[in-house]
C-alpha cells in the first residue's frame, strides 16, 4: 500500500461529482515505468474474486481492456447525450472511438509507446470533463472489451439478491456507504471495508476484535463501522447487529462461554480483546493455550483484579479516558506503552490497554493464580434481594447487570437476584429465575408492581428488597449507605429543575395525579427499594392504583414512575439518594459519581 500525494494541479475542469484525485490516479501511472499492466478501480468497486486471470488477458496492441458501453455508444453519443455540447475544435476525429466504463485494465507498455499520457492531459484540457471521457479520447479507439464479470453493475448485471463472483461496481447514486442508502446489498460493501488507519499501518486484512460481554453497543458498532471484524462473546442469544438495527456481516455473536472465547483466540488472528467491566478477566484467560497480544480493560477495577492480569505477562500499559477517543478506541498496536505499575487499579471512565511482553511464550503460566481478598467482612450480613425484569430485547442486558451486582452491590451481604424473564436462564447460586410473559410497551413497565405483588412469597426471606431496570450497571461499590426503610433516588434529569418542570402526572383522572402545590423532588422509577416489608407495602398500594386506572381507561404519564412519585409524596422516603445511583450516559448527571448507571442505547429501537 502506497500513498502518493498530488504535487501539482492539472489543467481543465472537473464535473461536480469528480474530484481531482480521481484524475490524478491516471497521472501517477504515467511515472510507474516498472509496471506492465494496471487495473484502475473506482472507489465504489469491490473485488469478490481472484483478479489474476484478468492480468493474463491477451491485449495485443490494444491500449486498454474494459467493459464496453455497447453498440453505437461512442464519443459522439457521449457528447450528444451526456455532455450536451459539440466537440472542441481539433478533436472531431475521436467521434467514433468506442466508449467504455471505468475501470479499465491498462496496457502500460503500449500506452507509453503511443504517447497516451500526453494525449490524456491534452484531452482533459480540451473537454474539461471527467477521466472517462478524456481517456476514451486519448486511446485512439484501441480498446478491447473484457468479460462483464470484471465490472458488474447491480442494476443490469446482477439478478435479485445473488452475490456473483467478480468485481462489483455500485454505479450511480447513492453509494453503499451513505447512511440509509437504498442500494443493492450495502452489507457486502461493509463486510469488505478496511479503514485507512489500518492500511497506512500495512494491515491488509480486516483487524479482528473480540468483545467479551461489552457494556453497551456503542464501541462494538463503532469498530464495525471503521472496518473491523468484531466477534462478540455474550451470554444472551440476541444478536447485537439486530439490536442496533444495522447490517454488519463481520459483526457476530459467536458464543457465550470462556470455551467459546478460547476457541476464537486459537482460530482467529486477533488484534485486540476487550473484556467487559463485569467480566472476571483472569477466569476467562486462565486455562487457555493462547493469549492475545493486546488486552483492554475498562474501569472501575481494583488493583488486585488488574494485578492478576499483569501476572499473565502483560507488563506494558497505556491509559486513556473513554471520552478522549472515538468509540471503540484506537488500534492498540499504535499506542506508546510504558512499564506497568503493580498495585494500581483502573478508575471509572478509564480504559487500560495492556500489552504482553514479546519475549514471553504464548502459553499461560502453569501455576493457578490465587485470588487475594479485598473486602472487609460486614459485621451483620443481611439478606438482600434485587428484582430485575428482562424480557424480549431487554434480555441482552440481564447478564452484565447480574455480574455487576455480584461484584459491586452490597458486598459482604447475602445478595439474591430475582430475574423475571421470558428467556432461558439456568438457576445459579444467588440467582432465582421466575418466568413471566412479555407485554409490549408500556406493558412491562406498568405491570412491574403487579408482578411483584403476585410473587410476594419469593421475597419473604429477604431483609431488604431493591428494584433495578434491566438496562443498568452497578459501576462502583454500593454499600450500606442505601440500607433504609424506603429509598428514593432523585431523577438525573430533574435534579437541577424547578417544580414546574417536573413531569408529574397532571391529569386528575389518574390515581397518580399530583397537584401543582404538591411535591418538591422528582424520583426515578429505575432504581428504588428499601426494607422488604416497607417496599412490598408500596408495591401492593401502587399495583392497586394502576389496576384502578386501567378500569377507568387511563395510563399514567410516565407509567410506574408516575405512581412511585405519587406514593413518595404520601409516604416520604426515609432515605433520599442522589443521581449517583441512577446516572445517565448523556451528561445529565455528569457532576455525580456514577455508582449505578443507565446503559447507552436506542430505547425506541429496543422496544420494537
Amino acid at each position: 500500500m502506497e500513498f502518493i500525494p498530488a504535487e501539482e494541479e492539472v489543467t481543465g475542469k472537473f464535473p461536480s461529482y469528480v474530484g481531482p484525485a480521481v484524475f490524478d490516479r491516471l497521472r501517477v501511472i504515467q511515472h510507474s515505468t516498472d509496471w506492465d499492466r494496471c487495473l484502475v478501480m473506482d472507489y465504489d468497486q469491490v473485488a469478490l474474486c481472484d483478479l489474476a486471470p484478468l492480468y493474463d488477458l491477451e491485449l495485443g496492441d490494444h491500449l486498454l481492456a474494459a467493459k464496453m458501453q455497447g453498440p453505437g455508444v461512442n464519443m459522439a453519443h457521449a457528447m450528444r447525450e451526456w455532455i450536451k455540447r459539440p466537440f472542441p475544435a481539433g478533436w472531431e476525429h475521436v467521434a467514433d472511438h468506442p466508449y467504455f466504463s471505468m475501470g479499465p485494465l491498462l496496457n502500460l507498455k503500449a500506452m507509453r509507446e503511443a504517447g497516451t499520457w500526453e494525449k490524456l492531459l491534452a484531452a482533459h484540457a480540451a473537454f474539461g470533463a471527467d477521466e472517462q471521457l478524456s481517456l476514451t479520447a486519448a486511446t485512439e479507439g484501441r480498446t478491447l472489451g473484457f468479460e462483464r464479470k470484471w465490472n458488474l453493475f447491480p442494476k443490469s448485471d446482477i439478478h435479485g439478491d445473488e452475490v456473483p463472483e467478480g468485481v462489483i461496481h455500485w454505479l450511480g447514486w447513492p453509494k453503499p456507504w451513505h447512511k440509509g442508502a437504498k442500494v443493492w446489498r450495502p452489507d457486502i460493501w461493509l463486510s469488505e471495508e478496511v479503514s485507512w488507519e489500518h492500511l497506512r499501518m500495512g494491515i491488509w486484512r480486516k483487524p479482528v476484535a473480540i468483545e467479551v460481554e461489552p457494556e453497551d453497543f456503542q464501541s462494538v458498532r463503532a469498530l464495525a463501522r471503521r472496518g473491523w471484524k468484531v466477534l462478540r462473546i455474550a451470554d444472551c442469544g440476541l444478536g447485537i447487529a439486530d439490536s442496533i438495527g444495522e447490517k454488519f456481516p463481520d459483526l457476530r455473536t459467536i458464543g457465550e462461554t470462556a470455551v467459546d472465547f478460547r476457541r476464537a483466540l486459537a482460530e482467529e488472528e486477533v488484534d485486540s480483546v476487550r473484556l467487559g467491566q463485569w467480566v472476571e478477566a483472569a477466569d476467562w484467560l486462565e486455562g487457555g493455550e493462547t493469549l492475545p497480544a493486546y488486552l483492554v480493560l475498562r474501569g472501575e477495577l481494583e488493583a488486585w483484579e488488574v494485578d492478576q492480569i499483569r501476572e499473565l505477562g502483560y507488563s506494558m500499559e497505556f491509559r486513556l479516558m473513554i471520552q478522549e477517543w472515538p468509540a471503540g478506541g484506537p488500534l492498540p498496536r499504535a499506542l506508546d506503552y510504558v512499564d506497568g505499575v503493580p498495585g494500581l487499579g483502573v478508575k471509572a471512565g478509564e480504559e487500560l490497554y495492556l500489552k504482553r511482553d514479546d519475549e514471553l511464550k504464548q502459553g499461560l503460566p502453569s501455576r493457578t493464580l490465587k485470588r487475594r481478598g479485598h473486602r472487609l467482612p460486614v459485621p451483620e450480613p443481611k439478606k438482600i434481594g434485587v428484582a430485575i425484569i428482562a424480557t424480549s430485547n431487554y434480555r441482552v442486558f440481564a447478564g452484565p447487570l447480574i455480574r455487576s451486582i455480584r461484584r459491586n452491590f452490597l458486598p459482604g451481604h447475602e445478595v439474591t437476584v430475582f430475574l423475571f424473564t421470558d428467556g432461558d436462564y439456568a438457576p445459579a447460586p444467588g440467582l432465582k429465575v421466575i418466568s413471566v410473559e412479555h407485554s409490549s410497551w408500556p406493558g412491562m413497565a406498568i405491570r412491574r408492581y403487579s408482578i411483584f405483588r403476585e410473587h410476594e412469597a419469593e421475597f419473604e426471606e429477604m431483609d431488604y428488597l431493591y428494584y433495578l431496570d434491566a438496562d443498568m450497571r452497578v459501576t462502583m461499590q454500593v454499600g450500606d449507605e442505601i440500607l433504609s426503610d424506603l429509598v428514593g433516588v432523585i431523577h438525573p434529569g430533574f435534579h437541577d429543575k424547578t417544580r414546574q418542570q417536573f413531569t408529574y402526572e397532571s391529569r386528575p383522572e389518574s390515581t397518580a395525579f399530583i397537584a401543582p402545590n404538591e411535591g418538591s423532588l422528582y424520583f426515578c422509577g429505575a432504581s428504588q427499594g428499601g426494607r422488604t416489608a416497607d417496599y412490598l407495602k408500596a408495591v401492593r398500594h401502587m399495583a392497586e392504583k394502576i389496576d384502578e386506572d386501567e378500569r377507568n381507561g387511563i395510563v399514567a404519564r410516565w407509567h410506574d414512575e408516575s405512581h412511585w412519585n405519587r406514593y413518595l409524596i404520601d409516604h416520604p422516603p426515609s432515605l433520599v439518594l442522589s443521581p449517583s445511583y441512577c446516572c445517565y450516559p448523556d451528561g445529565r448527571s455528569a457532576e455525580f459519581e456514577p455508582r449505578i448507571s443507565v446503559v447507552l442505547k436506542d430505547a425506541a429501537l429496543m422496544r420494537k
